[in-house]
């Protein structure tokens, strides 16, 4: 017997544990801004924002610009459901803001609204940071 089982369960051991903490630093690829990590997802996020007015103004634009996309859609396809999160997400922050939130505590708030699993476009944890790291990058000053 000797040391040998001791040895691989500490190996499977630290690998689980290796595995666990690059699942927490989830890299968005293809952003400018630092990215979300699993730990910080439901913080408030740090920076400078445009205007309420202005993120109203942002939101509207690309709420169109998704709204378009979804008529091109076949409802029940993935892509229907990637775009209605985003649309359903962007469409909630719009409505914080309106009611008297500030822009950065809109985009953390609004992630309720898609994190939910009562509806097909519920998000994942990876899907939750693609969609912050969206409006954060839509809404930055």
């Amino acid at each position: 017997m000797g040391y040998l089982p001791f040895l691989l369960t500490f190996l499977f051991f630290a690998s689980l544990q290796l595995d666990m903490k690059a699942q927490t630093h989830l890299h968005i690829a293809g952003t400018t801004n630092p990215p979300v990590h699993a730990k910080t997802i439901n913080q408030v996020p740090a920076g400078n924002f445009v205007s309420p007015a202005v993120a109203i103004q942002r939101l509207q634009t690309e709420m169109a610009s998704l709204k378009s996309q979804l008529a091109q859609l076949t409802e029940g396809t993935q892509q229907y459901k990637v775009t209605m999160r985003r649309y359903v997400y962007f469409s909630t922050i719009k409505l914080e803001i309106e009611n008297g939130k500030g822009v950065a505590e809109s985009i953390n708030h609004s992630l309720v609204a898609i994190r939910t699993t009562l509806h097909d476009y519920y998000a994942t944890l990876e899907d939750a940071i693609v969609e912050k790291t969206a409006a954060i990058n839509l809404l930055k000053a």
